[in-house]
């Protein structure tokens, strides 16, 4: 859905990313709600791994607190 928190960069120049969950978009469904992506890879091969949000609809959910 949309990311309000700070993205997080780990010592080996990761990006961990939280993102709200709240339109139930299908993209949001396939990623996940904390998301780790790889920077320097191309294309697809960004994407590394993603958690999920328990939340159904019609609540909202996901992460809006940076990750640590």
């Amino acid at each position: 859905d949309d990311v309000d928190a700070s993205i997080v960069i780990d010592e080996e120049g990761m990006l961990y990313v939280s993102v709200e969950y709240e339109r139930y978009l299908e993209r949001a469904q396939n990623l996940g709600q904390l998301i780790k992506l790889d920077p320097y890879a191309d294309g697809d091969d960004r994407y590394l791994w993603g958690m999920y949000s328990l939340t159904d609809p019609p609540a909202k959910g996901g992460m809006w607190a940076t990750p640590a």
